[in-house]
């Protein structure tokens, strides 16, 4: 994804570009950095905005196509919102039955809960990209073929694992 969907829409030297995604990729595969991904997963929902949605929508305007990889990872950062307030905190819980923390702006998660209480994948596709305050005023269903490709990995992840659907894309 780094390779074929990100570097492609940044306007910096390749060389730069590829040496650092060989430093991320170095740092993921080394065993000695315990870096949980719960951890990473804080504040996501600005972190998406700012980090992922910009190579995305270059992308999509650039190739006249979605990016397959990016436009999954914003189906699973919304599946990962899906969760409920438990004992005063919002929780999510894995298909296998444990939970985790959600870790977000209250008002953030108050929202997915809210949106996530029907479950229906084309209405949480739709509540979430036209909700405009986390897309930097941006309503990102007015992106062709955005919300039925969101809408579809929900669904999708509704009876796959993720894992199995990331295999196939890439």
């Amino acid at each position: 994804m780094i390779y074929k969907e990100v570097i492609p829409t940044l306007d910096l030297p390749k060389e730069e570009l590829e040496s650092f995604a060989t430093a991320v990729n170095d740092r993921f595969a080394n065993p000695y950095i315990k870096h949980k991904l719960l951890d990473i997963a804080l504040n996501s929902c600005s972190k998406f905005n700012a980090r992922c949605l910009p190579s995305l929508l270059s992308y999509a305007e650039e190739k006249g196509e979605l990016p397959k990889c990016l436009t999954f990872s914003l189906a699973a950062f919304i599946k990962f919102y899906q969760g409920e307030m438990k004992d005063g905190a919002y929780t999510g819980t894995r298909k296998d039955g444990t939970q985790y923390p959600l870790r977000d702006d209250a008002d953030v998660l108050k929202f997915f809960a809210d949106v996530w209480a029907d479950p229906d994948a084309g209405k949480v596709a739709q509540a979430v990209l036209s909700h405009t305050e986390f897309w930097s005023g941006r309503d990102l269903t007015e992106v062709a073929g955005l919300l039925d490709a969101v809408a579809g990995y929900l669904k999708e992840m509704e009876t796959k694992d993720i894992k199995d659907i990331m295999a196939e894309l890439i």
